[in-house]
Formats: C-alpha cells, sequence, structure tokens
C-alpha cells in the first residue's frame, strides 16, 4: 500500500517535546473514535472529522527524512487511532524510517494492538484507563462499556517487551482518591502510571469546559496511593 493511500489522518504537530517522553517527535492525529468521552480535547476530529483535510503522507516523510537526527519520534495518536485497521499499515511504512514509534490508544482494540506488538510496528505504547471499572459508562461516553476488552489489552502489554505507560486523566468530581485506589487495584503494577492534570479546553461535553482543575497537591496525594500498587508513578500537567 503506498503512502498516498491512507486518507484518515487529520491532525499534525510538527515538533513536540511532550508527547513522547525523553524524544523530540512528530505527532499525527487520526479522526473517529469508538467512544465519546465528555473530556476529549479533538472533538471535532470525533464528530466532524469531514471539515478536516487529510494529511499527505508523502509530505509527514519527507518532513522526518529533511530532520533525521533532529526528530526522533513519532506519536501517533487521536482520535482512536485503531479503529481503523489501516493504522498497522501506517505504523508498517513508518518502520521503515528507522524512528521510534508511539502509539496512543484507549486499549479498546486488544486484536489490533496484539497485532501491532507481535510485528514489532512500535516502540513505545501510551494506553488510557479512564476511571475505575464502575465509571467507565460515564468517563467514556458509553453507558455500555466492556472493561473487558481494557482487561485484555493491558494483559498484552505486560506480557510483551514494549515501553509502555498507562494514563488516567484527573477529571474534577469524577475521579477523586476512590477512584485512584480502586483504578491501581484493578490494573495491578505496570510499567509505569501517569496521572494527568485535566485541562478545562475545547472538551466534547461543553459542561466540563467550566470545571476547575484539581489543586496540584490533590494529584501529588493521589500519586502517593498509587504507589503503594505500582512503583513508578507520576504526575502530568502540574502547574509548578
Amino acid at each position: 500500500m503506498g503512502q498516498h493511500s491512507i486518507d484518515f489522518v487529520k491532525g499534525w504537530v510538527r515538533t513536540s517535546l511532550i508527547d513522547y517522553p525523553g524524544k523530540i517527535a512528530t505527532v499525527l492525529y487520526t479522526e473517529g473514535c469508538n467512544l465519546r468521552c465528555p473530556i476529549c480535547h479533538n472533538p471535532e476530529l470525533i464528530t466532524y472529522p469531514e471539515r478536516y483535510e487529510s494529511i499527505d503522507l508523502s509530505e509527514i516523510f519527507t518532513y522526518l527524512k529533511d530532520r533525521a537526527g533532529m526528530v526522533d519520534g513519532i506519536v501517533v495518536s487521536g482520535g482512536e487511532p485503531l479503529l481503523r485497521p489501516e493504522t498497522l499499515d501506517l505504523l508498517e511504512q513508518f518502520r521503515s524510517l528507522k524512528i521510534a514509534i508511539k502509539l496512543d490508544t484507549n486499549g479498546c482494540f486488544p486484536d489490533r494492538l496484539a497485532e501491532i506488538l507481535s510485528h514489532n510496528l512500535v516502540d513505545m505504547v501510551a494506553m488510557d484507563v479512564k476511571g475505575s471499572k464502575r465509571l467507565y459508562p460515564l468517563v467514556s461516553g458509553m453507558k455500555d462499556f466492556a472493561v473487558s476488552k481494557i482487561d485484555q489489552s493491558l494483559t498484552l502489554l505486560k506480557q510483551s517487551s514494549v515501553d509502555y505507560e498507562i494514563r488516567t486523566t484527573v477529571i474534577p468530581q469524577v475521579i477523586d482518591i476512590q477512584a485512584v485506589t480502586d483504578i491501581v487495584e484493578w490494573i495491578g503494577p505496570v510499567q509505569h502510571y501517569v496521572l494527568q492534570q485535566f485541562r478545562p479546553v475545547m472538551t466534547l461535553d461543553a459542561r466540563y469546559r467550566y470545571l476547575e482543575p484539581l489543586p496540584d497537591v490533590q494529584l501529588n496525594e493521589m500519586a502517593e496511593i498509587a504507589r503503594k500498587v505500582i512503583s513508578d508513578v507520576s504526575v502530568r500537567g502540574l502547574a509548578f
């Protein structure tokens, strides 16, 4: 399949210092998602993807080749990249560039994740665990959410040799200390767990744009709770 045959990449941040830990990365955003998370920061990629022109992959390849040695990572994010089976082909094409590849996923497509891992198509996976099992219908925006898919994806990552992190965004009035306690008891020891500060910017559900993020001290307290189960825990997005 050629570089022009994939038309679902609808966003591109050419240089990022925050999306791939330890690397200068370029970030691609794919259209569409199977979830309707109320705090989604890319709502138009989910609801109105036709408003965006597809990014020409040849332009991305040229950009990366011209900056070989400077940009040392690529992130495929979304939306939900694994919504589309063609994402595997996209990752395979990027493998030819000899550049580190990170995948962001919501964990709902374990079969496709398994294929990616078995074919060594990524170097790192960042997977969301959006809340405790009890909270998943709320945080995912899906009334009938099957957490079994999340369990399968977690198992795949734990059994693989790929670097990975599990992420939870701390939504005010939703994710509290009890929720974090429940999450870490559910997922058990993982390679790296990240608590992300909530940002009330361009959320899919407009009501969440008026919520105040929790104080940094509360996120740090949650991190201490998580460290009772997971040794490597960090908090991301604090004001400092």
